[in-house]
């Protein structure tokens, strides 16, 4: 899904960052609010999704300044405005974070780059349960978002796009005209959200305009 997949999935076919120094991953790479954002915290953020919600085995991290990076700065704050929005129906997986920051310790003792970044038990707890939260509330957000698909949206669908099924009938296609349809008002209304959030709390992407 486009709009989710704005900050939910990561590049991995990203190039290795060569070498960290303590300089370069406190550069700062966005402010939200009164936060300074370091590519540490783009790094360590990354780090989780892939280990935690992707269960990959080893973490692939973009390099510093490079396109990819700064995909991963833009959904990064997507995540993050997200996660100013949850509210107390959210499950904020507060017991599962713990476990699953021992989780990432242990599978990524060894990696050289995991090591210059040092994160603590508890600030990857945070990282954690901050994922977990936007998550939770994204997937609010589309059975929000969900509404039905009339058989007429459904025809003139079909009647404007003739050309793209083959002189078929109509019958062979309604109900993968629906989906299609249903995902396209959802992703509408996702990308409207999520640019209300930009307008509500007016983050800088600094990553962005850095050569």
């Amino acid at each position: 899904m486009k709009a989710v997949t704005l900050y939910l999935a990561v590049i991995l076919s990203a190039i290795f960052v060569p070498k960290y120094s303590w300089a370069t991953i406190n550069q700062v790479e966005a402010e939200i609010g009164e936060s300074l954002i370091s590519s540490r915290d783009i790094y360590i953020n990354l780090a989780v999704e892939q280990i935690v919600f992707l269960n990959k085995k080893t973490i692939k991290l973009p390099k510093l300044n490079s396109k990819l990076f700064k995909e991963v700065v833009a959904s990064y704050i997507v995540e993050q405005l997200v996660f100013k929005e949850a509210d107390l129906t959210i499950d904020k997986a507060t017991l599962e974070g713990p476990r699953r920051a021992n989780k990432v310790l242990k599978q990524l003792k060894r990696d050289k780059h995991w090591k210059n970044l040092r994160p603590s038990l508890v600030e990857l707890q945070v990282v954690i349960n901050t994922k977990h939260t936007s998550k939770e509330v994204i997937k609010k957000r589309i059975e929000f978002a969900k509404v039905p698909i009339s058989d007429q949206e459904v025809l003139v669908y079909f009647e404007q796009n003739k050309k793209d099924f083959a002189g078929l009938g109509i019958n062979k296609f309604k109900e993968n005209i629906r989906s299609l349809l249903s995902q396209r008002d959802i992703d509408k209304k996702l990308a409207d959200w999520i640019s209300f959030l930009r307008t509500k709390y007016s983050p800088e992407n600094i990553a962005s305009s850095r050569e």
